[in-house]
């Protein structure tokens, strides 16, 4: 099958409209991003300058304040300029979609950028809520990619895609065990593609670290999540249906304890993964992982559901339809009740029921959260069943 122009130009066009109402409707919410553009603007370090604003490696750090220059430049509000590169971002994932159906002779294909490009989940996530993440997440989806393509031709490509994607955000990290594992090249390449996927990330934290490493590791440690999603979540909705009140973060002994017990869990739960999908193809471990997280991890923030989006359409699976379903119901609702602007921007909030909204958050985040875990589950039982064979 040959790339149609018109399509993909179609593709491209409706991922861009969609995401530009509430770019332009969007209010100035967070100050986070000015936060981490104003100590590199002014050539400070900003591990010592700033605290619990910057828990990621140098790479990233430039964007936000790139975005303040061009937002002066141009005179465009910071907060409709920082919002521009998730946009991006998330279009090109649309359009890889596409691209990538096609090199595997799927005439699903069209169809398939489409329905990304009008999926509600990302949207929310790049242009209303204005989150960085589609960024690290297409160099992941990249990274994966161009596999396809050929892995001798083009594992060194890909080990830099997924260290782009590490030094935006660490997540990727966890696939890179998984990465090499699959690929069906030698000890040197293997080592190789270790050697580039680290080197963005290594190479941005070495001034830092030479400079002061206390407050590197400091910060980069200092960050857990927020308990938005998953079982510290639904523990706060009821809590909060219970007592009538608007609780957005759960705090104390309790919720610190459970924030380690969940990160022990996952990780061992990652360490049966690795040893046990060893016949299994690179795209099932990746769904697994995620999912597994999704499910285990108590830190959750509304960015994290982003991460396995593009692999879900790449598969075949009629779980992808419940996993859309229910994180786009999550996010809604988690973001009505707390940070309603997100949403409504510059019409105001919708006033409905606080009660009502409390259930509709119980609901939507224990159907999620089994979600999460009966899927992976399945994937677990059995494995690559519904994949096609020219899925890595």
């Amino acid at each position: 099958m040959k790339i149609d122009i018109k399509k993909l130009l179609f593709v491209l066009l409706v991922s861009l409209l969609l995401r530009i109402y509430p770019l332009l409707n969007a209010v100035n919410w967070t100050d986070l991003y000015v936060e981490q553009a104003m100590p590199v603007l002014k050539h400070l370090n900003i591990y010592s300058a700033t605290h619990k604003v910057f828990p990621y490696s140098p790479v990233s750090m430039f964007l936000p304040a790139l975005c303040s220059l061009l937002s002066k430049f141009f005179k465009i509000p910071f907060y409709i300029m920082m919002r521009m590169p998730a946009i991006i971002a998330d279009v090109c994932i649309a359009v890889t979609i596409y691209v990538t159906l096609i090199k595997l002779g799927r005439k699903e294909a069209y169809s398939m950028g489409l329905l990304y490009a009008i999926n509600p989940v990302s949207i929310l996530i790049s242009s209303f809520h204005g989150n960085i993440m589609p960024i690290p997440v297409l160099f992941s989806f990249l990274a994966y990619a161009v596999l396809l393509w050929g892995v001798e031709e083009n594992y060194r490509l890909s080990a830099l895609l997924l260290g782009i994607a590490i030094g935006f955000r660490g997540y990727p990290i966890l696939l890179l065990p998984f990465f090499l594992f699959k690929l069906e090249i030698s000890l040197n390449k293997r080592i190789e593609y270790i050697i580039y996927s680290i080197l963005p990330t290594t190479l941005s934290f070495l001034p830092f670290m030479l400079l002061d490493y206390k407050s590197v590791l400091r910060e980069v440690f200092a960050y857990s999540g927020f308990t938005d999603y998953g079982l510290a979540a639904i523990i706060r909705a009821v809590y909060s249906y219970v007592k009538d009140i608007r609780l957005y973060d759960l705090s104390g002994n309790l919720v610190l304890l459970m924030s380690e017990i969940s990160k022990a869990l996952f990780f061992f739960v990652y360490a049966i993964l690795l040893f046990t999908q060893v016949r299994k193809r690179l795209i099932t471990s990746i769904l697994s992982v995620f999912l597994f997280f999704y499910f285990i991890y108590t830190g959750m923030g509304s960015q994290y559901f982003l991460w396995i989006l593009p692999f879900c359409f790449l598969v075949r699976d009629k779980m992808v339809k419940y996993y859309m379903i229910f994180v786009t119901w999550a996010l809604v609702n988690f973001y009505w009740v707390y940070h309603p602007y997100i949403i409504f921007g510059r019409l105001g909030p919708v006033n409905v029921p606080f009660k009502g909204l409390l259930a509709g958050e119980i609901i939507s985040l224990s159907l999620l959260w089994i979600v999460c875990l009966s899927w992976a589950l399945k994937l677990m039982r059995e494995g690559d069943n519904e994949l096609d064979g020219d899925l890595l």
